[in-house]
């Protein structure tokens, strides 16, 4: 819980254009899509990162909400490129990404480690029209 508290209040104080979003349904959280914006070369191009409660698992609810938000994001803020890395242990993750529209750029190797486990990063990207 602190760790939460401690973004949330991150996110009060952040100047910037609003970047993440709760996922609603019946005025009850289920979800969460936002953008971490980057820098430097980067500076027009953010990192897009989601999640569901497994109890909404399924429903298309995931696709829909990573659409809407790479669409806002693209047309309305100063961006080119939104890029989404996923780890090889999570094909419904990069389906999610599929089906909102990303192409998948590549596959870094070995790159991750996640609970001792060395894992593929499988990198996605929406573009700018």
């Amino acid at each position: 819980m602190p760790d939460a508290v401690s973004w949330l209040n991150s996110q009060l104080q952040n100047p910037g254009p609003v970047s993440n979003f709760a996922i609603t349904i019946d005025g009850k959280a289920i979800g969460g899509v936002g953008l971490e914006f980057r820098h430097d070369v980067y500076r027009k191009t953010a990192l897009i990162g989601y999640w569901l409660s497994e109890d909404f698992w399924g429903q298309g609810i995931m696709p829909q909400a990573v659409k809407l938000m790479t669409d806002y994001a693209l047309a309305n803020l100063d961006l080119i490129c939104i890029q989404a890395g996923v780890l090889s242990a999570n094909p419904k993750s990069m389906r999610v990404l599929e089906k909102a529209g990303y192409e998948k750029q590549g596959v870094l190797r070995k790159c991750i480690i996640k609970r001792g486990e060395v894992m593929d990063e499988h990198v996605y990207a929406a573009f700018k029209a």
